[in-house]
């Protein structure tokens, strides 16, 4: 079963997101790394950063995980 990584991080992030509508999330193929880029409301980005980063890393954390099943490396990162 191949993971659906964008769907997954789509997933984990619209409901803790205020306005879901605005999340977008597009992925950049590496030679050995996916980069998943999370675009998002300006005034989303305090809370899926969360404070010191727990909120972002904990997703990090999860998708690497579910990634890692399938021999993948995955970078999840928030973009203006």
């Amino acid at each position: 079963m191949k993971a659906d990584l964008k769907a997954y991080t789509h997933l984990l992030i619209e409901p803790l997101a205020e306005y879901p509508a605005a999340v977008k999330i597009s992925s950049v193929l590496g030679r050995q790394t996916t980069v998943l880029e999370i675009r998002c409301d300006a005034r989303d980005l305090g809370r899926l950063i969360g404070r010191s980063g727990r909120t972002i890393g904990a997703i990090q954390i999860l998708v690497s995980s579910l990634a890692a099943r399938e021999k993948q490396r995955v970078v999840v990162e928030i973009v203006q």
